[in-house]
């Protein structure tokens, strides 16, 4: 069985400008805009190396900026932090896995529904599963990975081509 044929795999959300976009709880709160953020997940460095394969929200985690031209509009801190500049991500589907692709990837649970970025692909199930079917299926990914050929994970792997993994 092949990863895609369980689950949809893309990359996360590009914000065009990381500096502008991706800020702290308290930066967010000094521009008067902490309304129009969501707690994200960064790059593979703070996902977990070893089981349990969850990441939680905590008031450490950096926040993306969430908005659309008519927010920007109708909000004067909008404006003044934005400028001329127009917001990238108006609202994203969190998704419930997340999953590195440099080197061996690591399979990671979204319970709170971080906004994952490019750094690293989402996997969306492509049937509901409940949390424990959720955490049953990362463990399962997870403990396949160690038998892929670690050659295959020498330079980046396409979402087409994570999906062609082989699961058995």
């Amino acid at each position: 069985m092949k990863l895609g044929e369980i689950a949809r795999v893309a990359r996360g959300v590009v914000t065009g400008n990381r500096a502008l976009f991706v800020m702290s709880r308290a930066r967010a709160r000094e521009l008067g805009i902490e309304k129009f953020v969501k707690p994200v997940m960064g790059g593979a460095r703070d996902l977990p190396a070893t089981a349990p394969f969850v990441v939680h929200d905590n008031p450490a985690r950096d926040v993306i900026l969430l908005a659309s031209r008519r927010d920007v509009e109708q909000h004067a801190e909008l404006r003044m932090y934005l400028g001329a500049r127009e917001p990238k991500l108006v609202s994203v589907k969190p998704a419930p896995i997340a999953a590195t692709y440099v080197g061996i990837p690591r399979f990671i649970y979204n319970p709170d529904g971080l906004v994952i970025t490019n750094s690293l692909y989402t996997v969306t199930p492509r049937q509901n599963l409940s949390e424990k079917e959720t955490l049953q299926l990362i463990e399962r990914l997870n403990g396949t990975t160690a038998k892929w050929p670690k050659t295959q994970f020498a330079q980046r792997l396409t979402p087409r081509q994570f999906e062609a993994l082989d699961l058995a």
